[in-house]
């Protein structure tokens, strides 16, 4: 409703928050802190996390405790890490292997940690965003993955395009059919989506991660060209997540 007085809100840097820790867990000191859906900190790369929260700020053992028994404090900021990286991929996206090991791969359910910001000191510095940047999914509609035709979209925002998904209506026979992605023309670097025929059904969910050549600004023209050697008319649906 409209306010009839001064409000009382409380304000914080956003570059460090509290969470509690998973019975049986032990959290090392300045190591990638995940999350459960159920809202418990876990060490990155543990099965079923949902998000990247920062690097915990001390070393927490919980091996003894109860869900929630002991607390986290997780940091966000710019860190400089050992990851192998150089100047041009500054503003690359970089995810979570396990609790210390960085990839530009973020394939396999990998979550985001942040963004690789510059090279300094002998080490990568990562910045880990105070809050997540907003992701742009573009759904593009694929009527057969038979033959070689393209389907074309406009992007509408500047960003990054990070990661490449399709999802199949039907079955593939005789072969398997691809999907490659293109901006304005130029093909984006591992940007190929392979669909397998030898079990396909309906529903099947395929993902690339792009590495590069995959920077978008609004009015680029985004192709998808299929291939392979699939023979059944087949209708798919990619999505580009567009990070900004």
């Amino acid at each position: 409703m409209v306010a009839s007085k001064d409000l009382e809100i409380p304000a914080r840097s956003g570059d460090r928050f509290g969470y509690p820790v998973k019975a049986g867990i032990r959290i090392y000191r300045k190591t990638l802190v995940a999350l459960l859906a159920t809202g418990m900190a876990v060490p990155a790369g543990t099965a079923n996390a949902v998000s990247i929260v920062g690097l915990a700020e001390g070393n927490v053992d919980n091996r003894d405790g109860a869900d929630g028994d002991l607390n986290v404090e997780a940091l966000r900021g710019c860190f400089g890490l050992i990851f192998v990286a150089d100047e041009v991929d500054i503003g690359r996206p970089v995810y979570a292997v396990d609790d210390e090991t960085l990839s530009f791969d973020g394939s396999g359910g990998r979550l985001l940690v942040g963004t690789v910001a510059g090279i300094s000191d002998g080490r990568t510095w990562i910045d880990i965003p105070a809050a997540e940047k907003v992701m742009i999914p573009l759904a593009t509609r694929i009527a057969t993955l038979v033959g070689a035709g393209v389907t074309r979209t406009i992007a509408s925002v500047k960003g990054r395009i990070t990661r490449l998904r399709s999802v199949t209506d039907g079955i593939l026979t005789t072969g398997d059919a691809t999907i490659t992605c293109a901006i304005n023309g130029v093909p984006v670097t591992t940007g190929v989506i392979t669909i397998t025929q030898a079990g396909s059904a309906a529903g099947d969910v395929d993902t690339v991660v792009p590495t590069a050549l995959n920077e978008v600004n609004p009015g680029d023209v985004i192709s998808f060209t299929v291939g392979g050697t699939n023979a059944t008319a087949t209708p798919a649906t990619v999505v580009a997540e567009i990070a900004q």
